[in-house]
């Protein structure tokens, strides 16, 4: 389901614990909305992108940085900076996420295994045949915690396998 708003996406473990956020001047391609909280993914050219519709060249980086968007969203085409003249953040690190259903839910099989972006909030168990692009690795499930599966975002990212 496609984000209409910024979200809240808790962070797993220790604040501050091996996340940093990338203020690099990430750029948008055409006219491109995103919202706080949701999955960062630049596009083979290097533009930022909206992760409803991911494809398998897509880079996945972090979360978009909730603070940094104007009026619940970034919108824009090139260089974008927040209300406060900042660039477009985005923060690494792991996330808890909502899991995909059917065939790509994740379970304990998942654990330190590669999982790929579904859409903006989600990630599943499998590629889909080579067409979604990786989210990172699978750190931790916990049903009580929102979203339910811990994650450690970034494609670059290694299951040690």
């Amino acid at each position: 389901m496609a984000l209409s708003a910024d979200i809240k996406i808790a962070r797993y473990g220790v604040p501050g614990n091996a996340t940093q956020n990338l203020g690099q001047g990430f750029q948008f391609g055409g006219s491109v909305t995103v919202y706080g909280g949701s999955i960062a993914l630049t596009d083979s050219t290097g533009l930022v992108k909206n992760a409803a519709s991911p494809s398998s060249t897509d880079t996945c980086w972090g979360l978009v940085h909730a603070q940094t968007t104007n009026a619940s969203t970034a919108t824009s085409s090139g260089l974008v900076l927040d209300v406060n003249g900042r660039p477009f953040e985005i923060e690494t690190g792991t996330f808890w996420l909502a899991s995909a259903g059917s065939g790509d839910a994740l379970d304990q099989t998942c654990l330190g295994k590669v999982v790929y972006v579904y859409d903006e909030q989600t990630v599943a168990k499998g590629s889909n045949g080579n067409t979604r692009p990786v989210a990172g690795v699978l750190r931790a499930i916990d049903p009580t915690m929102q979203g339910g599966f811990a994650v450690k975002l970034g494609s670059n990212q290694s299951s040690g396998a």
